[in-house]
């Protein structure tokens, strides 16, 4: 009964539990596998820090120099399928990976209907991109040291809009990515959901090899 009960529960299952399910269905290759932990600070990897997940960023900051971020591709987009799945989380300790390396890194709170980055960190969020996006603020005043890290920068969401489709396709985006690219080392951008809503299906016009 314990086998059947066990078997059944396998089949019924919605969730993802291990790496072989994936190389099943898919070619996708798999850059970094990052342990779920419960932990009141969002920061885990920082000078010093030699836990698991410290290291399992680590090594994803690896992979994914070996896929092509680099000086010259540095441009990298997160996202995930829907809400909660840890896209944020994700981004700000890849960021702070990176600038343990002594690069500068901007982090950009670029869910513009539910941004998480500012509250996780303290942050004011306004102004920000969206400021930014409908010529309200100029770039200077957007980014802000994370404390703690001097090498390691956010430029929060700003004001939560009514269009934040509408405002990614103005035209200001890609004067925006311009300019950072010419200050920081890395842009690692904390999209919305794809499977939701449009906003992140929006970036590629913005990430062209041409871009990043």
């Amino acid at each position: 009964m314990v086998a059947i009960w066990i078997t059944l529960k396998d089949m019924l299952k919605r969730e993802i539990t291990s790496r072989a399910e994936i190389e099943k269905e898919t070619s996708a290759p798999i850059v970094a596998e990052l342990l779920h932990e419960d932990s009141k600070d969002p920061l885990v990897i920082a000078d010093g820090r030699r836990s698991l997940l410290a290291e399992q960023f680590r090594n994803l900051r690896t992979s994914l120099s070996y896929i092509g971020l680099n000086g010259n591709n540095k441009t990298l987009l997160v996202t995930s399928s829907i809400s909660g799945e840890g896209k944020s989380f994700v981004s700000l300790n890849l960021a702070s990976s990176l600038s343990l390396l002594r690069k500068k890194v901007v982090l950009m709170e670029f869910d513009l209907r539910k941004p998480m980055l500012s509250n996780m960190l303290s942050i004011s969020r306004e102004p920000g991109i969206t400021n930014y996006l409908v010529g309200k603020a100029p770039l200077s005043d957007l980014i802000r040291p994370v404390p703690g890290n001097d090498n390691l920068f956010l430029i929060p969401a700003g004001v939560i809009p009514p269009n934040p489709t509408e405002l990614i396709l103005n035209g200001k985006l890609e004067e925006l990515l311009t300019d950072l690219r010419a200050m920081f080392d890395y842009i690692i951008i904390d999209s919305a959901p794809v499977g939701l809503v449009t906003d992140a299906g929006c970036w590629p016009r913005c990430l062209t090899p041409a871009c990043t």
